[in-house]
């Protein structure tokens, strides 16, 4: 009897860490919500409310990256298109960048609702795309500082991005600082802190909060947490446990 208290308790205590985890090849967290990409469907989670939608239309191309605005608009980076969605996953807008001339979209980071950043690693340059008008209003060569970018965040009125070098941001001036000095894999925001991913490690300056060696990438942020995938194609969530 007692072995099966025991049995019960500790069930009850993991439920909560099963329950925020999730199955998906490509996951992104926006603050209120997740937006997660399994198979050829794209499905967003709200925290703050029991309902999820579903993007119902088939997409073809293959997905390069996901972004969200706090999940009030969603960002869908494919081969070809820019592809944006509102807080319930109905299109608001389809971009073509080919027609745009970026060949090889691979990161995508939202400005708000009215603009986005694409880096293009055909000619590595980063291009911000006005969305209402579809058309781009500012593109920068990366040429000097950065021979590929891993990843790509608007944060704070800047745009964050991360190569080999370290960590760079872009202010609304087109002036470029290092933030962070050394590669690294991957990076992202928890309010005002700067989280890296270096050798499997998660990363608060030098103070380790994860470790492991199926950790693929950050993936933002939901309610305070962090939100870390993996090479299995799981999405789950890292309670930081600092102080503001």
């Amino acid at each position: 009897m007692k072995n099966t208290f025991l049995i019960i308790t500790a069930l009850l205590l993991l439920t909560p860490l099963f329950s925020q985890t999730w199955h998906a090849q490509m996951c992104r967290g926006g603050e209120r919500g997740l937006l997660l990409l399994k198979g050829q469907t794209l499905k967003l989670i709200m925290t703050d409310q029991t309902q999820s939608y579903t993007y119902d239309q088939l997409l073809v191309n293959p997905v390069r990256d996901l972004y969200t605005y706090s999940c009030l608009v969603n960002a869908v980076l494919t081969d070809q298109s820019l592809i944006i969605l509102d807080n319930k996953l109905s299109k608001i807008k389809s971009i073509n960048l080919q027609n745009l001339g970026i060949l090889r979209p691979r990161h995508v980071a939202l400005e708000g609702v009215h603009y986005a950043w694409v880096y293009d690693a055909f000619e590595n340059k980063v291009f911000r795309i006005d969305v209402g008008l579809e058309a781009v209003s500012q593109s920068m060569a990366l040429n000097c500082l950065c021979d590929k970018v891993r990843e790509m965040i608007f944060h704070n009125n800047k745009l964050f991005f991360a190569c080999k070098k370290g960590i760079f941001s872009l202010d609304n001036l087109q002036n470029f600082k290092l933030e962070h000095r050394g590669e690294v894999e991957d990076f992202d925001f928890l309010g005002k802190r700067m989280i890296i991913l270096v050798d499997n490690q998660v990363l608060e300056g030098t103070q380790l909060l994860k470790q492991g060696k199926v950790i693929k990438e950050l993936s933002g942020t939901i309610d305070g947490k962090i939100l870390l995938s993996d090479k299995r194609k799981k999405c789950f969530l890292l309670e930081p446990l600092l102080s503001e």
